[in-house]
């Protein structure tokens, strides 16, 4: 027999017990202790999509609707997504893959730095793209201005039948095109960054931070025109946009926004901007009715009547697994451009889609003497880094590239930003270093006021050279850029944390609408497609276009056009055919993230659904981000997939076929058929004998009867002592749960026991 079967003692919280026997003078009577499993409770949650299935036990998580917006890959609200990309959302009891195409356009052509604009005038749309300026019909581009060698409009707004065009600063002067497409520029020293018409007036803002107005038929190309300037906050502090708001001028500045009043007092309405204060806070604000968004590097926020409120992505980019590479990212990618459109608008993020990697090496070369960092820039520690205030106009910072397949750019954690006035050339080898450009759709972020390095953020192309090979720096081959700076960054400027982008960056298009539940999400925002333009700054629909309601957005180097089929409404929305579509669904509880589930069968109801028009139905469960499994294929409009998988989440993700038909497949409803597996705790009731005296089974005495009542006592209700179970068994998942100790005299003996009857719980 077992001798753990026969062992007289237990140890709870690692001291010993004796077990009391049947008879206690009979020292092979049986021990007096059971064991009881105890179903675990469940403490289920209904999130308000989950009913009773049709069998004792079943429940069905019932997925009938996705029209709540995107959301992070744990919220259980129903109606929400987490993934989108080509497909139709919008509607309950329907999703479905848009059809059509985009057209992005490059123009091979070195852009000036700055943003694009677009602006309608006399019924055609234009594109201000760097120096040059585009007439935009459909897809056809027609060059009617080029400005020259380092000129590019700053803003472009319509006034008496013209369109006025400002350059920033205090070289270009402004100019207007009249509806011959003729230009005209000021004589006078006559200069505006930004524009915006309030009620029957022109304001414009200047370097110097300051506003003034014309009156209604004035000429904007005279200086004298213009009325006394007004300085808007700090004039140390840029201005980033102009927009009216209702008979106010609305001022963006890079530390908040500034509302005008009658007696031309700008007080900042967003004051918890000042210690957000960013080169790109304010750029693109956009007002609507009552509201004003104003885009910040944090996020974008709502304004309206004295009250702010964020409103922004950064809501639903929060819980993503960090591994995940085909999802959204992990934080907050930032918002480039607004779009009004009626009560709604257009959002469109930066580049953000970029799975990371350590880089192959990085290093300083610092007049002909080399130093590596990349132990430094790799380790996951603040406190070390690199240094790069040495760096000078004669030296260089070299990245390598485990290959050319996944070069696309680096990602900067800067502990100490460069506030010197420098600029920062980024090289690639093709015989020789040379520049990368508009072209390759070029971003470095980390400039903020023509300054580089002042900001974290990330360096990447959109577009790869095809002429990039391989060359040696250092004796070491591979594929390598090249960073050169015109002179040195201020002192102790220095990257703490470099990773290579691995992927080609992706932003996102997003469209979002006013929501009924205002506390809960004061805007839905329902994800549309992805773009691959570097960074759109401009976006506008033309409804006198000829090819029909049309959707652009552009940067200065590339626009994309996006067909809307009647009224502007993001359900008419067309994709590419070349994508696909596909959706993901948050990772699903099913009511009790912590217990484990059942799946039993999928069901899925769809229309149009048949052997052109398919959908392949996949799983995840619990934490994994690796592939989907497939569940099956959606070839008909009712079908029932038997499964027999379990665990605690569960996850599912759609992918159309697309097909060249009118009506492409919609799926109405996904039931999830499941059950709870029953889990238990176990109860063990002991008696355990306690007296003087009494040696244990290896031959020591145990402590005296009161010692060891005073030691279960210290531990009663504790949790997760240390238990070796009548049978051996050992855990730390227990606690005692109760004692009751009753005297009681041996047959043989005058000296009397202690019985004490305990309950030790197993802790799950």
């Amino acid at each position: 027999m077992d001798r753990k079967l026969q062992f007289p003692e237990v140890q709870i919280n690692s001291k010993t017990y004796r077990l009391a026997r049947q008879v206690f003078a009979d020292r092979i009577g049986g021990r007096i202790w059971s064991e009881e499993k105890l179903p675990k409770p469940i403490a289920f949650v209904n999130p308000g999509n989950i009913i009773a299935g049709t069998q004792a036990g079943e429940y069905i998580l019932r997925l009938d609707d996705f029209s709540n917006g995107i959301a992070g890959d744990r919220d259980q609200t129903p109606g929400v997504i987490h993934y989108a990309e080509f497909v139709d959302c919008s509607s309950p009891n329907r999703f479905r893959p848009n059809k059509g195409s985009f057209a992005s356009t490059y123009i091979n052509k070195s852009q000036a730095t700055g943003s694009a604009f677009l602006g309608i005038f006399n019924k055609t749309l234009y594109w201000f793209a760097g120096r040059y300026v585009y007439k935009v019909l459909g897809q056809s581009l027609t060059e009617i201005k080029d400005f020259g060698v380092g000129i590019a409009a700053t803003d472009v707004i319509e006034w008496n039948s013209t369109l006025v065009i400002g350059f920033g600063g205090s070289t270009n002067k402004i100019q207007t095109m009249d509806t011959a497409e003729l230009f005209t520029a000021a004589t006078d020293a006559t200069y505006a960054d930004y524009f915006a018409v309030v009620q029957d007036r022109l304001w414009r803002s200047t370097n110097s931070n300051e506003v003034s107005n014309i009156a209604a038929a004035a000429n904007p190309n005279t200086l004298a025109n213009w009325s006394a300037a007004i300085t808007v906050g700090d004039d140390d502090i840029p201005i980033t946009d102009l927009n009216s708001y209702g008979e106010q001028l609305a001022v963006s500045k890079e530390d908040g926004l500034y509302l005008g009043d009658v007696n031309a007092i700008f007080p900042n309405v967003l004051p918890q901007i000042v210690s957000r204060r960013d080169g790109d806070n304010g750029k693109n604000t956009v007002s609507i009715g009552s509201y004003i968004y104003y885009i910040y590097r944090g996020g974008i926020l709502r304004y309206s009547l004295g009250v702010s409120e964020e409103i922004g992505l950064e809501k639903v980019f929060t819980s993503t697994n960090l591994a995940e590479t085909t999802l959204f990212p992990p934080m907050n990618p930032g918002v480039s451009c607004l779009l009004a459109d009626g009560t709604n608008i257009w959002a469109f993020t930066k580049p953000s889609i970029w799975p990371r990697a350590d880089p192959t090496t990085v290093k300083i070369d610092d007049a002909g003497v080399f130093t590596s960092h990349t132990a430094n820039l790799i380790d996951n520690a603040y406190g070390t880094g690199m240094d790069i205030d040495v760096v000078g106009a004669a030296d260089k910072i070299y990245v390598r590239f485990s290959a050319l397949s996944v070069a696309y750019g680096v990602f900067l954690d800067l502990k100490n930003i460069n506030t010197n006035s420098v600029t920062a050339t980024v090289n690639y080898w093709n015989g020789a270093w040379v520049a990368f450009n508009s072209t390759h759709g070029f971003v470095n972020d980390t400039i903020v006021s023509s300054k580089p390095f002042a900001r974290s953020g990330a360096i990447y192309w959109t577009l790869q050279p095809t002429d990039w090979v391989s060359t040696s720096v250092d004796g070491e081959a591979g594929i390598w850029i090249q960073i050169t700076l015109s002179g040195a960054p201020s002192t102790d400027t220095v990257i703490d944390e470099l990773r290579v982008i691995t992927v080609l960056p992706t932003s996102c298009v997003l469209y979002g609408r006013p929501s009924n539940n205002k506390i809960e999400s004061p805007i839905i925002w329902q994800q549309l497609f992805w773009s691959r333009l570097p960074k759109v700054t401009v976006a506008a629909i033309n409804p006198y276009d000829t090819y029909g309601n049309e959707l652009f957005y552009a940067g200065n180097d590339a626009i994309t056009q996006a067909t809307l089929d009647g009224p502007v409404n993001p359900s008419m929305l067309y994709a590419s055919t070349s994508t696909g579509a596909r959706i993901t669904t948050p990772r699903y509880s099913l009511g009790d993230s912590n217990t484990v589930k059942d799946i039993l069968e999928v069901r899925v109801k769809s229309k149009n659904a048949d052997a052109n028009r398919t959908a392949v139905i996949s799983y995840r469960l619990d934490e994994g981000t690796g592939s989907f499994t497939s569940i099956g294929t959606i070839n008909a409009d009712n079908e029932i997939f038997g499964l027999n998988i379990s665990g605690y989440l569960l996850q599912l993700d759609v992918l159309f076929t697309l097909a060249a038909y009118d009506e492409q497949q919609e799926i109405n409803c996904i039931d999830v058929v499941f059950r709870f597996r029953n889990t238990y705790w176990k109860k063990h009731k002991l008696t355990l004998e306690i007296a003087d005296n009494t040696p244990s089974s290896e031959g020591a005495v145990l402590p005296e009867a009161a010692a060891q009542v005073s030691n279960l006592e210290s531990i009663l209700g504790s949790g997760g002592v240390a238990y070796i179970d009548p049978i051996g068994r050992a855990s730390d998942t227990f606690r005692l749960e109760s004692m009751r100790i009753a005297e009681q005299l041996q047959d043989e003996f005058d000296n009397p026991v202690l019985l004490a009857e305990v309950e030790m719980l197993e802790i799950v």
